[in-house]
């Protein structure tokens, strides 16, 4: 792998971050490898920088088909180090048709980008990035308090909005996203192999081709459980406590929930009992190794008073707990989060706040 140095041209360490993330894409990378990339991501803030706008190029040029480059492109591979490694291309060859294409051919356009973006200022890149496609279709959904919300979106798509919950939905000819702004919804997708369905929460990713799972965005926690199909999750690698340009991916099946927050990054996946999923459709709140915060966020959204932490009490150690409550019972709710936590509760003129005890 090209390592950047002081002496390197911009095209070089441009070359340098295409070359790391297709070796990520191919999902081929050792330990060693991975040391071998932090060390390079730290070396100079232009690595970053560098890294963050190939992941960008990446992205939007997955989005292309292979005709729109070309002949004489298509077997181009970016920077100094000759052509992609046989163990590259033999991996890339491997991986399912949902992901990116070949590495031979996402290397080509990486050097399109590489190349043809050398001249763009950076400020200008967004708009030379974007997708040549008609106008995508925006819709902007949220449900009341106290009540459940469901949504048909025009690909045949239902969507089941909790408790004052709030989305953004994006359609395109080529893809579908939605952003779970706050709250928590589940996603019934409509198959469509040709329009990859994406749910974005804060940093996190859940991606579905056609499945049912659900989203949540609460108090900084963010996570996803699938009832139905595959949904594979991306969230951005922690590193000495901060988020990088490097996403962790996890792969879910049918009864399996991960979570994760900017602090920990991603977790690990693990099982649920059927009857957690999307519990709140039923008028139930279910937490399984929950913080204070994240339920008291949830709490919020049924509560007509609002409700606050105490700045005290963000400083205490984050205690993690399983428990259920019923949702049109939100007194009972705080009652048992303080024989929980050591914390109380007291009344002012703007809601009811949660201080230490």
């Amino acid at each position: 792998m090209t390592r950047g140095t002081s002496e390197q041209s911009d095209a070089q360490i441009r070359a340098a971050a295409f070359e790391w993330r297709a070796l990520f894409d191919a999902e081929l990378v050792t330990a060693a490898q991975r040391r071998e990339f932090e060390q390079w991501l730290a070396h100079d803030p232009a690595h970053a920088k560098a890294y963050e706008y190939a992941s960008q190029a990446w992205h939007e040029f997955g989005q292309l088909r292979r005709e729109d480059l070309s002949p004489a492109l298509r077997l181009a591979t970016p920077g100094a180090s000759g052509p992609a490694s046989p163990d590259l291309a033999e991996g890339a060859a491997r991986r399912s048709r949902r992901h990116l294409p070949v590495i031979a051919w996402a290397t080509a356009a990486a050097a399109v980008v590489a190349v043809g973006l050398a001249t763009i200022p950076f400020s200008q890149r967004n708009d030379a990035l974007a997708p040549r496609a008609s106008a995508p279709v925006v819709e902007r959904y949220e449900s009341p308090r106290g009540h459940a919300r469901t949504i048909v979106l025009p690909d045949e798509s239902e969507l089941t909005l909790a408790s004052a919950t709030q989305i953004e939905a994006v359609l395109r000819p080529d893809a579908r996203e939605v952003r779970l702004i706050s709250g928590a919804a589940v996603f019934d997708v409509a198959p469509d192999a040709a329009r990859p369905f994406t749910v974005k929460a804060g940093a996190l990713e859940a991606r579905a081709v056609g499945t049912v799972f659900e989203v949540r965005n609460n108090g900084g926690v963010y996570r996803v459980a699938v009832r139905e199909g595959q949904v594979e999750a991306r969230f951005p690698y922690i590193l000495n406590e901060q988020p990088t340009s490097l996403a962790r991916q996890a792969s879910l099946g049918p009864g399996e929930h991960v979570a994760a927050t900017a602090a920990a990054g991603l977790g690990a996946v693990e099982p649920f009992p059927p009857h957690h999923f999307a519990a709140w459709e039923l008028g139930r709140l279910v937490y399984v190794g929950a913080t204070l915060a994240e339920i008291v966020a949830d709490a919020n959204r049924y509560s007509p008073t609002p409700i606050t932490l105490a700045p005290e009490v963000t400083r205490l150690p984050s205690s993690r707990v399983t428990v259920s409550f019923a949702a049109d019972d939100v007194e009972q709710m705080l009652s048992t989060l303080m024989d929980i936590f050591p914390v109380a509760l007291t009344d002012s003129p703007d809601g009811r706040v949660f201080i230490p005890q």
